[in-house]
């Protein structure tokens, strides 16, 4: 070990290559044109090795090439299939409050961010465009508030029954994912 240490990589790696099993394995990882350690100029196939070879430097790009070969690919997680029902189920018992109890409610919403975030940006998208959709305001409630807004304020005088139905019109407006929002603001590492 300590005659590696001294001496320099181009020698290591001659060194190795005389090796059958390394040879073999080198053969393998290292591309043709780093066979000989350089690429400058042709060496004809000696018997015997004469040191000379390994004055000649190794190539940036060849080292580059051997040291990429001998790392490990990264591997990626497989991405969770997005099942659209269950994330309705899920999106539907949180924002309409199924749940039973503050503590599963806050299960479910972990559970909500979780799913989110293990997404790549394909399926974040189906994730937001679901959400954004199927929980938006309810569009027969907003025109009933509207209407009965509408034909109020033509037909009476009284702010008080104005200023109700206003209100009325406003939280039937209100997209019912503000909920899911909410919920996730109430957890630990919500968004406060």
């Amino acid at each position: 070990m300590s005659v590696c240490r001294r001496l320099p990589l181009s020698r290591v790696l001659l060194k190795a290559r005389s090796r059958p099993s390394t040879k073999q394995y080198l053969s393998k990882i290292m591309p043709a044109s780093t066979a000989h350690f350089h690429t400058t100029r042709p060496q004809p196939e000696r018997s015997t090795r004469d040191g000379d070879e390994l004055s000649q430097p190794l190539e940036p790009a060849d080292l580059r090439s051997f040291w990429d070969k001998l790392r490990p690919e990264p591997s990626t997680p497989p991405q969770p299939d997005l099942d659209i029902g269950d994330l309705r189920t899920l999106l539907s018992t949180i924002i309409h409050k199924k749940a039973n109890g503050a503590v599963a409610m806050e299960l479910h919403t972990q559970q909500c961010c979780a799913l989110y975030e293990s997404l790549d940006a394909a399926r974040r998208t189906k994730f937001l465009h679901t959400l954004a959709h199927e929980f938006c305001a309810p569009k027969g409630k907003a025109r009933e508030a509207a209407t009965a807004y509408v034909d109020a304020t033509k037909q009476s005088e009284d702010y008080a029954q104005t200023a109700h139905l206003a209100r009325v019109l406003r939280d039937s407006l209100t997209p019912q994912y503000t909920e899911l929002f909410d919920q996730i603001n109430r957890l630990p590492n919500g968004f406060a």
